[in-house]
């Protein structure tokens, strides 16, 4: 494989715009230089430029692409963002990218991509080369990243051209320490890197009224709930603001029973604490509510106001914010997004914390689309469920995958004891007794499979489906689960053993985390690393699906004039313009739902994984499309 290395260098009228690509089609930020690499006859050789423009920019992806390169790029999407800001949109999607970040947590990928000793890895490029070059490390030393003189820009664009030959150095190395199954998965999720960093440049549009108008409704939830508690009880906003005082107040001055305790042996009030106490004092009730509006208010409402206004408005007037997509944001390979810019002071609100949203409607309707365009989500209907079921082998859980069924009505079926076809029949009916019966199918299907305890089985089902159960009910539901799906607790087994005798586990894509060998895990991590043996193979397969999924339907966006908005647990979502997207939502799903996997990871699967669709002009006005 042919490598050339690229990386840009940047700064802008303000310092924190050097790292905003979308600033310099304002003229805000711009390129102070760009470098690269390549290997001739054995020997790195780098070259690159000062305030490069744009020919030049477009002669150096002309160059890879008819020398059959791959570029490659240390946290690539931000240098490609930059080339799409700049006007060369075309020439970045047509290029073959790699990042030399994401091949090294393809390497040592470990839970929480911590280390050895507990610490979150850092993947910066300059801890790689203090790892692998210690030699070398300190060559940013005494370089002024805002120099404006001639001398300093000249040894800025020095340093730039080592961040080129360290980027393809350290590549080199990544692809040749990698397995075959890891390449290629590290490859099929480099081709997305193009529409992930399109979203920097283009952000997301908001309906800031929207937001507005749901911070006052919250507002007076708080007023209400706060009113009571003041003028009922003599509770203070102190008490509520404090955890310490709130403690005091719940489980010394009223009594309330302790539900759980923190790490640090403090009595917790802290989310599924107040909502199991809540069903059990009104009083409690009241300071949940008042805590979740404020929350609510500040994360769902102030967090988008900010963003916006900080943002300012983008082409054509439109409001928007920048969550900044990371690829491989968790060990099972999922994106996660980034709310802010920097530390402390310097710390700015680009963006929000889009994978925390909330499913609500009136949360989600604050995401609408640009102007002219709709929004399309494609959904991986039942994933973990598919995924869990080829895993385990279970039969009647891939009998449940075939078309027409339906595994929450199955599941509640069994747990209300009603034959499985009645419930069908009667869910036709719209019999109004049968549909809570399937939703607590629902829970147990979507929270079993990882060995939840009846315990917390009771606490998912309330904070996060609003069903209440009791203690005795939340026990026979999880041994009817593992009764009606005995090969689930097969794979639990199965694959502990596994990772305890090869030190990893791996997803059908080719995607590891590394454990360790079992008698080398400490006794304080024995039950994490054993839920990573279970847990990883299905919710990093999801990760390679989405990839996957990306990567085909990217060579078919450009018919529709469609472009990737953003993605968020086993949905894809898509801005495609009103007069096609009717049309193209169709197209889009018959392709999804019929993914190469054969192809791209060499293996037949047993069943197949359909994609449910909607459209609509906001996130929070979707549509099911039949």
């Amino acid at each position: 494989m042919k490598l050339l290395a690229f990386d840009v260098e940047t700064a802008g009228i303000k310092q924190e715009y050097a790292l905003q690509p979308h600033r310099s089609l304002t003229g805000k930020a711009w390129l102070t230089t760009c470098a690269w690499a390549w290997r001739k006859d054995a020997e790195v050789r780098t070259g690159g430029k000062i305030r490069p423009c744009v020919m030049d920019l477009r002669s150096i992806l002309k160059v890879a692409k008819d020398g059959g390169m791959h570029v490659v790029a240390w946290n690539a999407p931000f240098d490609v963002a930059w080339l799409i800001a700049l006007g060369l949109r075309d020439e970045a999607y047509a290029t073959r990218w790699i990042d030399g970040m994401l091949l090294w947590k393809h390497l040592i990928a470990r839970p929480d991509f911590a280390t050895t000793d507990g610490k979150r890895q850092a993947f910066g490029l300059k801890e790689a080369v203090k790892q692998f070059f210690p030699d070398e490390a300190g060559y940013e030393d005494e370089v002024d990243f805002n120099a404006t003189t001639a001398e300093g820009i000249d040894k800025l664009l020095t340093y730039n051209k080592s961040d080129s030959a360290f980027t393809l150095r350290l590549t080199e190395h990544f692809l040749a320490e990698l397995t075959p199954e890891q390449r290629r998965a590290a490859l099929i999720e480099a081709r997305t890197i193009p529409h992930v960093a399109e979203t920097l440049v283009e952000g997301l549009p908001v309906n800031t009224l929207n937001s507005v108008t749901l911070r006052r409704k919250l507002k007076l939830v708080r007023k209400v709930s706060f009113t009571r508690l003041h003028v009922e009880n003599g509770v203070t906003e102190k008490q509520l603001d404090s955890p310490q005082q709130l403690s005091e107040l719940l489980f010394n001055t009223w009594g309330l029973p302790v539900i759980k305790q923190t790490d640090k042996g403090a009595n917790s009030t802290d989310k599924d604490a107040l909502s199991e106490l809540a069903e059990k004092d009104p009083r409690a009730k009241l300071v949940r509510d008042f805590r979740e509006a404020r929350n609510l208010t500040t994360k769902f409402c102030d967090a988008v106001i900010e963003s916006a206004r900080y943002n300012g408005p983008h082409r054509d007037g439109q409001r928007v914010v920048r969550p900044a997509a990371r690829m491989y944001g968790t060990y099972t390979g999922r994106m996660t997004y980034s709310g802010s810019q920097g530390k402390g002071k310097a710390k700015v609100p680009t963006g929000i914390a889009l994978h925390q949203w909330k499913r609500q409607a009136e949360f989600r309707r604050t995401f609408t689309t640009p102007e002219g365009y709709d929004l399309c989500e494609f959904d991986f209907a039942g994933q973990e469920f598919r995924w869990m079921a080829v895993e385990s082998g279970d039969n009647t859980m891939l009998d449940l995958c075939a078309p027409g069924e339906d595994a929450h009505a199955y599941m509640g079926g069994r747990v209300a004891r009603i034959d499985y076809q009645d419930m069908l029949r009667r869910l036709r009916d719209g019999d109004p007794e049968i549909k809570p019966k399937r939703q607590i199918g629902k829970v147990a299907n979507l929270s079993l499979q990882y060995r939840t305890s009846p315990g917390t089985l009771l606490v998912r089902a309330r904070t996060d489906y609003g069903i209440k159960l009791t203690l005795p009910e939340a026990q026979a539901i999880h041994g009817t689960y593992q009764l009606s799906y005995r090969g689930v607790p097969e794979y639990w087994h199965r694959q502990i053993s596994l990772a305890k005798h090869q030190g990893y586990v791996a997803t059908l894509g080719g995607r590891r985390v590394q454990l360790g060998f079992g008698q080398d895990w400490p006794r304080a991590k024995r039950w994490s690393y054993e839920s990573t043996a279970i847990n990883f193979p299905i919710q990093g397969v999801g990760a390679d699906q989405k990839y996957l999924a990306m990567c085909v339907i990217g060579d078919h966006l450009p018919k529709w004039g469609a472009r990737f908005a953003f993605e968020l647990h086993d949905g894809l979502f898509f801005y495609v313009p009103k007069g096609r997207s009717e049309r193209a939502v169709h197209e889009i799903r018959t392709i999804l739902s019929n993914l190469p996997y054969e192809k791209a990871w060499g293996i037949k699967l047993p069943i197949a994984f359909p994609v449910d669709a909607k459209i609509g002009p906001s996130w929070g006005d979707l549509k099911e499309v039949h």
